[in-house]
């Protein structure tokens, strides 16, 4: 094909030879040239007007869909700040609700008196979220603690009563009552404080670290947080019947409150018939031991009689030995009455150290009498 154009060609030259001569010919040429030449300019100014308008349209879209792109991620940025503050907010009014809900569940368990302290002390530190919630759910915690404590608070002060005293060379000996205290947390006190968690409504209290580390462990640092503790609610809660005399009770009243006194120190008492009594108004017994007390409300101090008598009556009621209690002072021939007859002069006030002591005195067969 490409054959067939080139003669072509040349006959076309040949005849414009023969019919215009080689000058007309050479003319005719040039002119075709030029034409072809404009021709081929003019396409090629359309052509590139064409890829210039093409490259526009193309780098037209590219901005558009960069545009659109942006926009995109614009808002999709936005979604995400608002998601975010809502959920911020969201966090924000689940904790108010947790802390208000805290606040109630304080005050229905007894921490009404000090809602305005701790709301006080939550305003005035700068502490997170996490630091408030552990610090209402601690408190929490020990209200329920108290709880539980009043529950056995007698045997509690009782206990430790029996558990505590000084020994001959002055160091309090408080082992009984250590080995009473870690039975009653772990058999007796986080069972019944689980129980009180267990009753909490609408709040998680047994999913928070409080509740795991302070009610599930029985690890030494726990039991040692809850013997001070327990301890500590003693020291502020004193015994009642201790803190329950009355000045204007009757003697024979006083009599109750002085067996009841010894009680407390844990013996086993006995109150005598009021007449006939030879001498004792109650028998005090631990163990194979018995003591007989005579009991003595004055108004002015007692006299060397009531030694005596309670002398003669531990004789008569077998027992080691007897001694005065009084809510007075005693005379001077009473004390050495009491020097002489190895009495115990007691104010009502000694009388459950008094009788600790001595209970643990007999119990290590050490029994020292002599408290005048």
């Amino acid at each position: 094909m490409e054959g067939c154009w080139v003669w072509i060609i040349i006959f076309v030259i040949v005849m414009m030879l023969v019919s215009y001569g080689l000058a007309g010919t050479m003319i005719i040429i040039a002119v075709l040239g030029l034409i072809v030449l404009l021709i081929l300019g003019i396409g090629g100014y359309f052509s590139f007007k064409n890829t210039q308008a093409k490259e526009r349209e193309a780098l037209s879209i590219q901005h558009e869909e960069k545009r659109l792109r942006d926009q995109r991620e614009f808002e999709e940025e936005q979604k995400r700040i608002l998601q975010f503050r809502e959920k911020e907010r969201m966090l924000k009014q689940k904790r108010l609700d947790d802390e208000k809900q805290l606040l109630s569940l304080l005050e229905q368990c007894g921490g009404s008196f000090a809602i305005g302290q701790i709301t006080s002390y939550l305003q005035s530190k700068s502490l997170s979220w996490e630091q408030r919630t552990n610090y209402l759910e601690f408190y929490l915690l020990q209200l329920l603690a108290n709880k539980v404590n009043e529950e056995h608070i007698e045997v509690l002060q009782r206990k430790r009563k029996q558990g505590v005293f000084t020994d001959d060379y002055g160091r309090t000996i408080s082992d009984k009552w250590n080995n009473d205290l870690v039975y009653y947390i772990k058999k007796v006190f986080l069972d019944e404080l689980f129980g009180q968690c267990d009753r909490i409504n609408g709040y998680p209290i047994k999913e928070t670290s409080v509740f795991q580390n302070r009610v599930l462990g029985e690890d030494d640092e726990n039991i040692k947080y809850w013997s001070g503790f327990i301890n500590n609610t003693l020291d502020i809660n004193p015994d009642e019947v201790e803190n329950s005399y009355d000045p204007n009770i009757t003697g024979h009243d006083y009599e109750q409150y002085v067996a009841e006194l010894i009680e407390l120190a844990g013996w086993a008492v006995l109150v005598t018939k009021g007449s006939g009594d030879h001498g004792a108004d109650i028998i005090a017994t631990t163990e194979n031991n018995r003591i007989a007390i005579q009991c003595k409300k004055y108004n002015s101090p007692v006299g060397n009689k009531s030694v005596q008598e309670v002398f003669s009556a531990a004789s008569f009621y077998d027992c080691a030995f007897g001694c005065v209690v009084s809510n007075t002072d005693f005379t001077t021939a009473a004390r050495q009455a009491a020097a002489k007859l190895d009495v115990p002069l007691l104010h009502h006030e000694d009388v459950t150290d008094y009788f600790t002591t001595l209970r643990n005195q007999f119990e290590a067969n050490e029994p020292d009498y002599d408290n005048t």
